[in-house]
């Protein structure tokens, strides 16, 4: 998995984002490795310590652990979970400072972005059922979600939270908060060389083996096994939402996981993927989204104006008119 001196190694870590990492002869510190399933997908944890290996195989431990914790609190799929409670109760008192964070700043980025990331289309989201059995909801039934859908019906007073009339999903932002949750973890223990990959949801901190900076390649939508870009990462995260990742065909139409909360449809605008560089992963998943549910025009104007690092990949490839922003 790693390397030695003039070669390098590609892994692919999911359909969406892979690694590129390189390093020289020598190490200064000794490479430990935990993955497994969280989050619902394929989660790997790598640190670079001098500590000794039981102490390192703790805090690997004890941050799957972790992140099995927080996302029992968030999902939508377990029915004891804080989310399917207040689901379920139309709201309620929550205690959980993570949660409660967690909603508000899903709130606060449904704001910023006009509702191109909504926290409140569980119920547009369950007739799609790209976690289960997809397939094409009938028309009346996306209208009748979408009454019940919008941020603005969500209320947060303190500790309570109000659902007037619709319901949490968390899906959009979940996955990269629990990685830099991780990551906040891990850096609270004292680690400092050490990279999270949730899926694709990347938290890289100081350096690979402490010499040089994690490299990202970002996949080509076109060509997934392939990279169009690369990104230097060094405590910060990456996060990409692509239309390849997850999606059905039913009569000769393909149907991605990006819903667009405006019409309750796959967001159709012409982008493939979009990648989002910024401080913390909660704040990259939402705005991958969001941004992709723009479309690329308006998306990089969003991204200017909010000074966010996206690089924004639309058009057709057969036809040669693919087009690659990427924002600074």
């Amino acid at each position: 998995m790693f390397c030695n001196k003039h070669f390098h190694i590609v892994v692919v870590v999911s359909s969406i984002i892979v690694v590129l990492m390189l390093t020289g002869c020598g190490r200064s510190s000794q490479r430990y490795y935990k993955s497994g399933l969280s989050m619902g997908t394929d989660t790997a944890i790598t640190i670079f310590s001098d500590r000794p290996r039981s102490v390192v195989q703790t805090a690997l431990d004890a941050a799957f652990d972790l992140s099995l914790t927080l996302e029992d609190k968030v999902s939508c799929h377990k029915t004891d979970s804080i989310i399917s409670r207040l689901n379920e109760a139309g709201g309620g008192e929550v205690t959980d400072e993570w949660v409660l964070g967690l909603i508000r700043r899903s709130v606060e980025y449904a704001a910023m972005t006009g509702g191109t990331f909504d926290p409140s289309i569980y119920h547009i989201l369950r007739l799609w059922d790209f976690t289960g059995t997809p397939h094409l909801p009938d028309a009346d039934e996306i209208d009748a979600a979408l009454k019940q859908c919008g941020y603005d019906k969500i209320e947060i007073n303190g500790t309570i939270v109000t659902l007037h009339g619709t319901q949490l999903d968390l899906g959009g932002i979940a996955k990269g908060a629990i990685v830099q949750r991780l990551a906040d973890y891990l850096h609270g223990l004292g680690y400092r060389d050490f990279l999270i990959n949730g899926g694709g949801d990347i938290y890289a901190a100081g350096k690979f083996n402490g010499e040089r900076p994690w490299r990202i390649a970002v996949a080509d939508p076109f060509e997934p096994s392939s990279y169009i870009d690369t990104i230097v990462l060094s405590d910060s995260a990456v996060v990409t939402s692509g239309d390849y990742q997850r999606f059905f065909e039913e009569d000769g139409i393909i149907y991605h996981h990006i819903i667009n909360p405006a019409d309750g449809y796959p967001a159709k605008n012409g982008t493939h993927s979009v990648t989002i560089v910024a401080d913390d992963a909660g704040f990259a998943d939402a705005m991958a989204t969001a941004v992709f549910v723009m479309g690329s025009e308006r998306g990089a104007s969003f991204c200017r104006d909010n000074e966010i690092k996206a690089i924004i990949v639309s058009g057709n490839a057969p036809k040669g008119n693919v087009t690659k922003i990427s924002i600074e």
